[in-house]
């Protein structure tokens, strides 16, 4: 990022933090990246501010498009992930 390089590739970077520190490089990255962010997650508010996500499943892609489009199709891979982390936290990651 210091280097102001094209591209930016963020592999589990956030995955030992707690979510505040989530929040906090998620949000410096946003604020301060100009170029493409390829992010690589298990955590769904990691991904959720992105433009566009790949969701993968038994190591191919089952669905492509915006995380909140993605999140509120019924059916969508996305979706389930979403409603399966609780009825609070389901609602947060719409939001």
């Amino acid at each position: 990022m210091l280097r102001k390089a094209a591209v930016l590739v963020m592999d589990e970077a956030t995955a030992s933090v707690d979510y505040a520190c989530d929040r906090a490089i998620q949000r410096t990255t946003r604020h301060l990246f100009q170029g493409t962010v390829l992010t690589i997650a298990h955590r769904l508010h990691t991904i959720m501010w992105c433009h566009g996500i790949l969701v993968l499943g038994g190591g191919r892609v089952v669905e492509q498009g915006a995380p909140h489009e993605l999140a509120n199709t019924p059916g969508c891979a996305l979706q389930q992930l979403v409603d399966g982390s609780g009825s609070a936290e389901a609602n947060t990651l719409r939001g």
